[in-house]
């Protein structure tokens, strides 16, 4: 029996009966800090989750097509045979805190080490192989390193016996209706009551709730959708189709810089006649940022697209709950605050070649220690996080990349990945009703002011490539007719000379 499907979050509600409407929630540390969590979950295991658990549908632009796509390239497309899982089930890069939650919605599995099948060859070496993957090769022999290792943590890693995840144990919270969360305070509950309008306090009423997976699941949902998440929990939401709320694309120029990525190249080809993009034909570099947006956190997501400016998201009223909220009062620690307002890509994730200013974990130094069980009679290994004869070593799962290098890859304009082939080229631009003489090949190189229109469209749009490098197309149109005139104009001066000169010649 599956014990944590029977674990409830209690969630007191104030509600107006007459609007029907949630005034504010009052909330103790295990449901924020499960509202916090929200914000360290990667884009990729969002859409899994609600695409599976969740009984509307939500649009996430091209995010699911993205997605799906891993499913259908075949192995030989990916850098290595761990890439593909590791894009299916991505991991997440506070995994340890997140897993204290009373309820964790990631089903992703917790990470697991590996070292070579063979022991005397971890025995022997100085520097023996360690992986996080079972299918992966030991740098030493070669062989399949899918014998798992325990972890033993040392006493100074220890836990400091506290409950919870991100937020004080003893923490009580507010949370407006668009959840935002404040202080529980007197105060503050008046401030809410005069900025709801509230006028009678006859018309208030409690609700009690118990959250369950389930309720979290669908909080996390209208989080992304809603500016009214509560409510919609509360009342239940009648919509079928549900929009992603996305912040509003700023100036990136200024921003902390970018990736060690300046340009990605690739051919577009584009209708004629709407200058609209059909596909594009590109290398493992652009594949590599496509399947790389399922790795970054959410809370990263919205950081990266709505810098400088008032939230305009439910979710982005959790991201600067947690920057106003006072640390030494509210948080476990400095470094938890941290993990929330800066989410990174976890372990082994983050791409050699990225447009974006991303950073990942930093992989733990972990030490070989022999094991011998008189029960069993086996000698044997664990890990530790003290000093030790041997300092495993750990293999890189994907090499720097996910998709493989010198493969060449097709992407339509919603975001469905394929490996390039002209029958099948030809089969999807049937299916578009285009004709061939409506249709032209451009090369163009994409940098970051593209990169962050391509991760705004993708969650908001089916129209990904054209909304994001249409103006490229356009530009080069422009120039290009510029440079027409001006040649035309050139030729015709040239003409007039001629002719002058013609006519001097005769007189």
């Amino acid at each position: 029996m599956d014990f944590s499907s029977c674990i409830k979050i209690p969630l007191k509600v104030v509600i107006d009966k007459e609007r029907k409407r949630v005034v504010f929630a009052e909330a103790n540390n295990d449901f924020v800090d499960v509202l916090f969590s929200f914000l360290t979950l990667p884009m990729g295991t969002i859409v899994r989750l609600l695409s599976t658990h969740s009984d509307q549908h939500v649009n996430f632009g091209s995010f699911k097509n993205l997605n799906k796509s891993l499913d259908n390239l075949g192995d030989k497309y990916f850098a290595t045979q761990q890439c593909r899982h590791m894009l299916q089930m991505v991991r997440n890069s506070a995994e340890a805190e997140c897993r204290k939650l009373l309820i964790n919605i990631d089903d992703t599995g917790p990470c697991q080490y590996f070292i070579c099948s063979d022991l005397e060859c971890t025995e022997m070496r100085s520097m023996p192989s360690l992986s996080t993957y079972c299918t992966a090769n030991c740098r030493h022999c070669r062989k399949v390193m899918y014998r798992s290792i325990s972890f033993k943590p040392s006493p100074t890693g220890a836990s400091d016996g506290s409950k919870g995840a991100f937020v004080k144990e003893a923490a009580s919270f507010l949370i407006r209706d668009d959840l935002h969360v404040i202080p529980h305070l007197l105060g503050s509950t008046l401030g809410i009551l005069n900025s709801s309008g509230i006028t009678d306090f006859g018309v208030l009423e409690e609700k009690f709730l118990q959250l369950g997976r389930s309720e979290i699941l669908q909080l996390l949902k209208y989080s992304i959708v809603s500016e009214t998440p509560l409510a919609d929990l509360v009342f239940g939401k009648k919509d079928t189709d549900l929009n992603i709320a996305v912040p509003t694309l700023q100036s990136q120029t200024n921003t902390e810089g970018i990736g060690n990525l300046s340009k990605m190249k690739m051919k577009v080809f584009f209708q004629k006649s709407n200058k609209n993009i059909l596909m594009v034909q590109t290398n493992d570099d652009f594949i590599d940022f496509l399947f790389s947006l399922l790795t970054i956190p959410l809370g990263r997501v919205m950081s990266l697209l709505g810098n400088y400016h008032a939230p305009t998201t439910s979710v982005e009223n959790i991201q600067q709950s947690v920057s106003d909220l006072n640390v030494d009062k509210y948080f476990k620690s400095k470094e938890m605050k941290e993990m929330l307002l800066n989410p990174q890509l976890p372990m082994h994730y983050l791409c050699r070649n990225q447009m974006f200013p991303l950073t990942e974990n930093a992989p733990p130094i972990l030490f070989c220690n022999s094991l011998y069980d008189e029960h069993s009679k086996v000698n044997g290994f664990y890990m530790t996080l003290g000093s030790s004869p041997s300092q495993f070593r750990l293999v890189s799962p994907n090499n720097g990349g996910f998709a493989r290098e010198q493969a060449m890859f097709t992407v339509s304009d919603d975001l469905v990945v394929t490996p390039l082939s002209s029958m099948s080229c030809i089969t999807y631009l049937h299916s578009l009703k285009v004709h061939p003489s409506d249709i032209e090949e451009q090369e163009i190189s994409i940098g970051i002011e593209e990169a962050f229109k391509l991760l705004r469209e993708s969650l908001s749009s089916t129209s990904v490539l054209t909304n994001g490098l249409k103006h490229l197309i356009l530009e080069k149109a422009k120039r290009r007719n510029k440079t027409g005139k001006a040649e035309r104009k050139s030729l015709k001066l040239a003409e007039e000379e001629d002719d002058e000169t013609w006519e001097f010649q005769t007189l």
